[in-house]
């Protein structure tokens, strides 16, 4: 029964091998597409983008341009937060634990000579806010 069994077995893989070559002959027959040309790649592009939505732009500022007239140094440490203070004055807090007060109103080399430092804070700071008053 042992031989029996291993010829049946035999068979069916022989059936199985048939029947997968026969497929594959079935499938030479089939035309493959040619391969595309350059023009061909260009002309699909054009029309792939003519039906794409157009880039979408960034929508325009409503800040006027502004022109940097000078810069205010004096943080050790990154600047995290602004403020802007009555009397042309601006706050910076930033990660040496201090916050400066600029006063703007007369001009950035005279404002980097008399701004006040603000020191005490054991971590950075990240938040300021202007009170009226």
């Amino acid at each position: 029964m042992g031989a029996s069994s291993s010829s049946a077995t035999r068979q069916e893989r022989r059936r199985s091998v048939v029947k997968n070559e026969d497929d594959a002959s079935q499938n030479a027959g089939t035309p493959s597409l040619p391969p595309r040309t350059e023009e061909a790649a260009t002309q699909e592009a054009a029309k792939s983008s003519e039906s794409a939505p157009p880039t979408p732009q960034p929508p325009s500022s409503p800040w006027p341009a502004v022109v940097l007239e000078g810069a205010l140094e004096g943080h050790d440490g990154g600047v995290g937060c602004l403020a802007a203070l009555e009397g042309g004055r601006l706050a910076s807090g930033s990660t040496d634990c201090t916050i400066r007060i600029w006063n703007l109103a007369v001009g950035a080399d005279a404002a980097q000579a008399s701004h006040v430092v603000l020191e005490g804070h054991d971590g950075g700071v990240g938040c300021l806010a202007a009170l009226e008053g």
